[in-house]
């Protein structure tokens, strides 16, 4: 495969696939203003998830924008993946940050990932497209929208001198976080971001999207975004009552350093709880399971880096029909039947006592 550079000059028209979290939505933005400025068309956009992604419809919606150029951020691209195979002559870009399971190798792929490089510092996707294409196009300015990206990842503190730099030069004060920054004026944007996420999903991410690309600054964005702010103005009272419910209701295994919560959630928060509830029991492997229409959502979380989460994932799933896990070593996610669930909790109980005599 060429460079990044020469795939770019022979590639006329894109369609970009992207995770429809902060990182994956600031990652959109900046490959796509980038591509912009390189007189390319972005034909459309596609909120994307693993699960989604081996839809027949989704394939064939993106063939009929018959694109040259398909582009995931924060999306992992398998080498057995449908649409990858289907489309030998379209080229594929991916930035992405995940474990990697089955890397493509075809002349059609350029796949961005550290991991390639055995780099396992985490960075989110947005630093990655960031660093990538600012090597063929001067995109200095969108460093905020990068920023709010890594932060909305919780990879500041692999990028923490990046951040402060980027907060410094748009005047944003510090405040008691200076970690993870997520009590900051950016992670305040990043939370504005997700909420479109967890309120309307698909829709809400696009929304985000949309929003975003039409922003030139922070406080541009800030100021547009009134419905997401709306929106996570609601999700943070609802995370509260979530929050103690969680500390009142979970499952322990102490002798697994291990709680499971099962709920119904209002919106889907179950990411976004994980990662709350697992800063404050950071020596524990927290499990939130969110249940819905027959499909639960699986969200892993384990802070101190004690047990793979992403490997963890992997191992519960296998034997389950219509299941699928992956992601972080500290943040996984998956899906199983919910008919399956006592299963996965057996396999989940299983594989951490394997793991805790290795």
């Amino acid at each position: 495969m060429k460079s990044l550079k020469d795939v770019l000059k022979n590639c006329e028209k894109a369609v970009i696939l992207y995770h429809i979290d902060t990182d994956g939505i600031c990652a959109a933005k900046i490959v796509s203003e980038a591509l912009n400025r390189l007189n390319k068309e972005v034909i459309n956009f596609f909120p994307t998830t693993p699960k989604l992604l081996e839809s027949v419809d989704f394939q064939i919606g993106i063939k009929r924008n018959k694109p040259d150029l398909i582009i995931f951020v924060d999306v992992e691209l398998k080498a057995s993946n449908k649409l990858l195979k289907d489309n030998p002559d379209t080229i594929f870009l991916v930035f992405d940050h995940h474990n990697i399971d089955e890397l493509p190798k075809g002349s059609n792929v350029l796949y961005f990932n550290p991991k390639i490089g055995n780099d396992y510092k985490f960075t989110p996707a947005a630093k990655i497209v960031f660093d990538e294409m600012n090597k063929v196009v001067d995109i200095n300015d969108l460093d905020w929208v990068c920023a709010v990206g890594i932060i909305g990842d919780s990879g500041a503190p692999h990028h923490k001198s990046f951040v402060k730099n980027v907060m410094k030069k748009y005047n944003i004060k510090e405040e008691k976080d200076n970690n993870y920054f997520f009590d900051s004026f950016f992670g305040t944007l990043s939370n504005i971001i997700n909420s479109g996420k967890i309120v309307k999903g698909n829709d809400g991410a696009q929304m985000a999207l949309k929003i975003l690309q039409e922003s030139a600054n922070p406080e541009e964005f800030h100021d547009k975004s009134y419905k997401l702010r709306d929106w996570s103005n609601k999700i943070e009272d609802y995370l509260k009552e979530v929050e103690n419910n969680f500390e009142a209701r979970k499952e322990a295994y102490e002798g697994l350093e291990l709680f499971f919560y099962t709920f119904k959630p209002e919106y889907m928060i179950g990411s976004v709880l994980s990662t709350i509830v697992s800063f404050k029991h950071a020596h524990n492997t927290v499990i939130i399971f969110s249940k819905k229409n027959g499909i639960t959502t699986i969200n892993l979380r384990r802070q101190d880096k004690k047990y793979n989460m992403s490997e963890l994932a992997k191992k519960a799933i296998k034997g389950l029909k219509k299941a699928g896990g992956g992601g972080h070593d500290v943040a996984a996610g998956g899906h199983v039947q919910t008919k399956d669930l006592n299963m996965f909790k057996r396999n989940i109980i299983i594989e951490l006592k394997k793991m805790m005599k290795q």
